[in-house]
């Protein structure tokens, strides 16, 4: 009968903890500090058009708060329950738009829990080693895209517009580029007829050159454009 009751009061009876002063302080630092790295990493290798500021800020506070809950909890299963359930009132409606943020997360609230439970050396290797992963795969740039999409648009005369749009497919094909008809504007006020073409584009290759031989093949084209995703360059 003993037996159960210590049982039952290991893991269900919340007993109060004190921690000394340097504890606290040493904890909630280390995690505040190893951040800093984790802030450089994302700023310095962040691919996307998303980055925000404030995002950095939170990862401080993430770790930070992450470090003090797992140093409060401790081993005790009731808190632990506690934390769940004051946890579960709160609903979060912030959506991560980039996986690449939830990964930075997720690091961060593994270094404040690794110095929360006192292996500041665990937590340390890891921030170093992911960071030096991170470079790694950026150095070698491991799967980026050598190619980029841009739009074709050329504007026809409605008559032909048909031939034409086969015609510069099969030019596009002897260039050795990916494309496809992506849609087709008839304007019947102005009886022209306006053809967007999606081009996958080598990183060696310049579109001027590509524009050249277009209007030097198609004579006929009223108006040519190519947009990438800064600007529009006619011809």
């Amino acid at each position: 009968m003993k037996d159960l009751e210590s049982l039952f009061n290991a893991f269900f009876v919340t007993n109060v903890e004190t921690f000394a002063l340097a504890d606290i302080v040493w904890t909630l630092l280390m995690p505040f500090f190893l951040t800093f790295i984790i802030a450089y990493t994302y700023k310095k290798f962040y691919v996307g058009h998303e980055y925000k500021q404030e995002f950095v800020y939170s990862l401080f506070v993430f770790g930070v708060v992450a470090a003090f809950m797992t140093l409060v909890i401790g081993n005790n299963l009731a808190r632990a329950f506690g934390l769940v359930g004051a946890l579960s009132l709160i609903r979060f409606r912030t959506a991560l738009k980039s996986s690449n943020d939830t990964i930075y997360l997720f690091w961060t609230l593994s270094i404040g829990m690794a110095c929360g439970a006192g292996f500041f050396m665990a937590a340390i290797i890891l921030t170093v080693f992911l960071f030096m992963a991170i470079w790694f795969l950026h150095k070698i740039k491991v799967g980026k895209i050598h190619t980029y999409s841009i739009v074709l648009s050329v504007t026809a005369g409605a008559k032909d517009y048909e031939r034409l749009a086969v015609q510069i497919k099969e030019h596009l094909n002897l260039e050795e580029l990916a494309s496809s008809l992506i849609n087709q504007h008839i304007n019947s006020q102005t009886d022209f007829v306006k053809l967007n073409f999606e081009v996958h584009l080598p990183e060696d290759r310049n579109y001027q050159d590509i524009l050249e031989k277009l209007k030097e093949k198609f004579p006929s084209l009223k108006e040519i454009i190519f947009y990438n995703h800064e600007s529009a360059i006619f011809l």
